[in-house]
């Protein structure tokens, strides 16, 4: 399970990677054309969609190797028992907002739904909504992963890129 878990992380890199560098050269040569005369109306919504999906689904890669900011100043200076107190809290905020953005984020799927680019009509504005709940849902088992392993197995995990 952890190489299947391996290679989805691997891929998930590689389409960020994908996603983003597909998002400037969208935008690239969306500026080239419209210099030259030839004005491509698709681009910017097409950019839009492939950065939100880049952003989100890097957010979830960045929660994975724990490089996210983290303030300690005021927790390193407490005792052991009270540091393991608000690691516990902190987990416990970090599920919440997960299922929060998820839950708000589905609804924001269905309310846009209806609505598509203008630019790009048979393509509906869901399809970028959607890239918070998948991230969402990628954090989640990232989190549940994290916790098994620190206080089931009490080991620390040191995922990397």
């Amino acid at each position: 399970m952890e190489k299947f878990y391996r290679r989805v992380c691997d891929m998930e890199v590689i389409l960020a990677m994908i996603l983003l560098g597909s998002s400037v050269s969208v935008i690239f040569i969306a500026a080239i054309m419209r210099t030259v005369g030839y004005p491509i109306r698709w681009g910017n919504d097409l950019a839009l969609m492939l950065f939100a999906w880049s952003t989100f689904i890097s957010a979830d890669i960045v929660f994975r190797i724990k490089r996210h900011v983290v303030v300690d100043i005021l927790t390193s200076k407490l005792p052991v028992f009270l540091q393991k107190i608000c690691e516990i809290l902190v987990h416990a905020i970090i599920l919440f907002s997960i299922v929060f953005l998820f839950y708000f984020g589905m609804k924001s799927v269905i309310a846009s739904r209806a609505r598509v680019f203008q630019a790009i009509p048979w393509l509906s504005y869901s399809f970028v909504s959607a890239s918070l709940p998948c991230s969402m849902i990628m954090m989640m088992i990232n989190e549940l992963r994290h916790l098994y392993y620190r206080y089931i197995l009490h080991t620390d995990l040191k995922d990397e890129i």
